[in-house]
């Protein structure tokens, strides 16, 4: 524990002297970063608590990837939607205009 707050000390120093940034900058930075060899990220290498939370996060996603079963639907499911899609488009079907509620 005390080893972990001086590593958190000490990157935020390093991030006040210009050297690396701070948790918070990482965090606002993950979703961009998540796919670019982010494990390779510099301030990982000494942030016990940033490489915690994304291993914590990269287990959400693994475990939500199983919730349903993978199904891409064939190309003929999607001729049909597109198809569908035009005949409304054609017909005027898509052209819905709300109507206030009737009291």
């Amino acid at each position: 524990m005390i080893q972990m707050r001086e590593r958190e000390e000490g990157s935020a120093l390093a991030a006040r002297n210009g050297r690396g940034m701070t948790c918070e900058e990482f965090q606002d930075q993950m979703k961009d970063l998540i796919g670019d060899d982010i494990r390779d990220h510099e301030h990982l290498k000494t942030c016990d608590r940033c490489t915690a939370l994304l291993e914590e996060l990269e287990y959400i996603v693994d475990i939500a990837k199983g919730l349903l079963p993978s199904y891409e639907p064939s190309d003929k499911v999607w001729q049909k939607i597109t198809g569908s899609l035009h005949q409304e488009e054609e017909s005027g079907a898509g052209d819905f205009k709300p109507q206030p509620p009737k009291n």
